[in-house]
C-alpha cells in the first residue's frame, strides 16, 4: 500500500490540507488593528470577530479534502474508486479557491482592510498538483493490471 508513489502523493495531500486546516491563511489590518484570517473564522488576539461572509466554508473544504485524501490511501484494492475519490478531492481544491476569492473580494467590498496572505494560501494549490500527479499514477497501474488480465 505506502510503497506506491500515490499513496504517498495522497499522504502528502491530506498533511498539506491538515496544515491547511491549522495555520492562518492571513493577516487583516485595518484602523482598529490586526486580524488574523483561519480556515475557520477571523480573529483578532483571542477574539473572534463575526465578519458578514461565512468564514467556515474554506475550513470545511479543507477538512473534505483532507478526509476524502486519507480515506483514498487505503482504497488501493478499489482503483476505479480511487480515481473518481481524487477527481473530487481535485475539483473540491479547485471550489476551494473559488470560495477563498469570493470571501477576499467580499472582504474588500465591505471593509477597507489591506490582506498580507500567507504561505499557507499556497498549499492547496501544490495538493492539487500533487492529486494530478496521484490520479495519473492510480490510472497508470489500472492500465498494467489492464494489461495484464488480458494475458490470462
Amino acid at each position: 500500500m505506502i510503497q506506491r508513489i500515490q499513496s504517498l502523493y495522497l499522504l502528502l495531500i491530506t498533511a498539506l490540507m491538515a496544515a491547511v486546516l491549522l495555520c492562518p491563511l492571513g493577516v487583516l489590518t485595518n484602523n482598529a488593528g490586526a486580524f488574523e484570517f483561519t480556515a475557520f473564522s477571523v480573529k483578532s488576539g483571542t477574539v473572534s470577530v463575526q465578519p458578514m461572509f461565512p468564514v467556515w466554508i474554506l475550513g470545511a473544504l479543507a477538512a473534505l479534502c483532507t478526509a476524502i485524501a486519507f480515506v483514498t490511501i487505503f482504497l488501493y484494492k478499489h482503483r476505479g474508486i480511487q480515481i473518481r475519490l481524487c477527481t473530487v478531492n481535485g475539483v473540491l481544491m479547485v471550489l476551494f479557491y473559488v470560495a477563498y476569492a469570493m470571501l477576499f473580494f467580499a472582504i474588500y467590498r465591505d471593509v477597507d482592510v489591506d490582506y498580507n496572505p500567507d504561505f499557507t494560501i499556497a498549499l492547496p494549490l501544490i495538493a492539487l498538483i500533487l492529486d494530478i500527479l496521484a490520479t495519473k499514477a492510480i490510472s497508470k497501474d489500472e492500465a498494467l493490471v489492464q494489461s495484464l488480465n488480458r494475458l490470462r
